[in-house]
């Protein structure tokens, strides 16, 4: 059976261009990075009818429960081609990762109550924020989690 965030991806490829070839199950045997974009879209979407009370449940069996999104809510191709980066959930705080010949490099974690009072000490202009390490990714991340609702998905 498919996984209801297939299927919702599905939808929105759908709602968005039509019924277009290659069609959804063609499409991910040829490119299922890109159907991945569309999956955490679709991720994005139930954490937004999430935050408003509602969830998409299968109805024609037992499995009435809403599926979790998964900790995964950001993942791209960098630049060079040879690896990519993604944002996910860890713990209570956020981690920033790039993996690159299947190894995963955590390059920074975070909370989002610190990366806040980060991007309050960028936009003062407070001179300690020229020596945190890393923090254009670390703001760029946040930027991200806001963006798809991410802060909102459940732990």
């Amino acid at each position: 059976m498919r996984e209801v965030r297939d299927i919702l991806a599905e939808c929105l490829r759908r709602e968005r261009l039509g019924l277009v070839r290659p069609l959804w199950h063609d499409f991910v045997t040829i490119n299922d990075d890109a159907c991945e974009q569309i999956r955490l879209r679709a991720d994005h979407l139930t954490r937004l009818l999430a935050s408003y009370g509602l969830a998409i449940v299968r109805t024609e069996d037992d499995a009435s429960r809403p599926e979790t999104p998964p900790d995964v809510i950001y993942r791209c191709a960098l630049e060079d081609g040879t690896a990519e980066r993604l944002i996910r959930r860890a713990g209570d705080g956020w981690e920033v990762v790039r993996v690159a010949a299947g190894v995963e490099t955590v390059e920074q974690s975070f909370s989002l109550e610190r990366a806040t009072i980060n991007a309050g000490l960028v936009l003062t202009d407070a001179p300690e924020a020229k020596s945190i390490a890393g923090l254009g990714r670390q703001l760029a991340a946040l930027v991200e989690i806001f963006r798809v609702h991410g802060q909102g998905a459940a732990k």
